[in-house]
């Protein structure tokens, strides 16, 4: 018995391990050289190939209001966002997120402008409903605050990055109806960062939604933290339907029990594994200034993953990107 459960184990490994190897990979290696004074710059390419990336700076400054999700928040950790829509500059000097804004601002200023630079807290609870509630909340402060620029006769465009579950939460956003006053625009989400965000049933369809143009997904095949969460065990997720033979009425999950990695692919959205230092990321890493300090770098080298795809004939579906990320101090 112990060996054919050993065998069988070792399938279900070999399964998982091997899933979609159908798919061609586009490895893009990454170099980011820093110091505390001189910005980021980027030797990125092929493992034989490489260039120089550089990022130029806009000539015109745009008016983009950026907003960092926070994603599940147990009841063990501290909370460190206060709830609502709070601006980075009063959150505590010590904490990441205002870290990461200030380290973002102070390299990309044209488009990353601390001013305009928030922090959304929630909950955090492990839950469809209160990521909903968040969502109906995020929505309001995030009109609010934009009716507050059109009247200065500005139109900012909104950008957000989401951490785990703070991605459910953004996309949320596209099931909640349009304004009651038809004269206000519906809000548009410019860029919809998702970092390690778990992809599920409820939401996933949510993408394809018109509010979010550009949408940017960095994921980590040994990330178990962004699938640990069984969707397929939740009662709403859950239907009814009677038995073949005995007619009783049961309840048989809609979705896969367990989150999935990765969207349905997208002309507007952009997706890639995220390699740190030779090692697969973990959950924790998408969160911290490693990955958050360099977006703008990391959504350059998607854009550059693309680029090698079409040169090689690759379609949406087929091609995998596959950032490996070397960070030197």
């Amino acid at each position: 018995m112990f060996t054919r459960n050993k065998i069988l184990f070792s399938i279900l490994i070999c399964m998982l391990t091997f899933t979609g190897c159908k798919h061609k990979v586009v490895k893009q290696w990454v170099h980011i050289y820093e110091t505390a004074c001189e910005k980021p710059y980027v030797l990125a390419g092929t493992k034989r190939i490489k260039k120089l990336l550089p990022r130029p700076e806009p000539t015109e400054s745009k008016d983009f209001i950026t907003v960092w999700v926070h994603g599940t928040i147990f009841p063990w950790q501290i909370k460190t966002v206060p709830h609502g829509l709070q601006h980075v500059d009063t959150l505590h000097e010590r904490s990441r997120y205002r870290g990461c804004a200030e380290a973002l601002t102070s390299r990309y200023p044209h488009t990353y402008q601390y001013e305009n630079f928030y922090a959304f807290g929630w909950s955090g609870q492990l839950s469809f409903v209160e990521r909903e509630c968040a969502a109906k909340e995020l929505h309001r402060e995030l009109s609010a605050l934009v009716a507050q620029h059109r009247k200065k006769g500005k139109e900012p465009k909104i950008r957000i990055i989401c951490h785990s579950h703070g991605g459910n939460v953004a996309l949320n956003l596209a099931n909640i109806a349009n304004p009651i006053d038809k004269t206000d625009p519906r809000l548009r989400v410019h860029e919809l960062v998702l970092l390690a965000c778990p992809v599920q049933c409820a939401t996933s369809h949510c993408t394809k939604d018109p509010m979010f143009e550009n949408i940017y997904v960095l994921y980590s095949r040994s990330d178990f933290g962004q699938i640990a969460d069984p969707q397929g065990l939740y009662a709403s997720m859950r239907r009814c339907v009677p038995h073949p033979v005995s007619g009783k009425k049961r309840h048989t999950p809609k979705c896969p029990l367990l989150s999935g990695r990765e969207f349905i692919p997208q002309d507007n959205m952009l997706q890639g594994r995220l390699f740190l230092n030779g090692a697969s990321a973990g959950h924790a890493e998408f969160s911290h200034c490693d990955v958050m300090g360099n977006i703008p770098i990391l959504i350059d080298s998607l854009h550059e993953c693309r680029r090698t795809a079409d040169e090689r004939g690759l379609s949406r579906e087929e091609a995998i990107y596959s950032l490996h990320v070397k960070l030197k101090k």
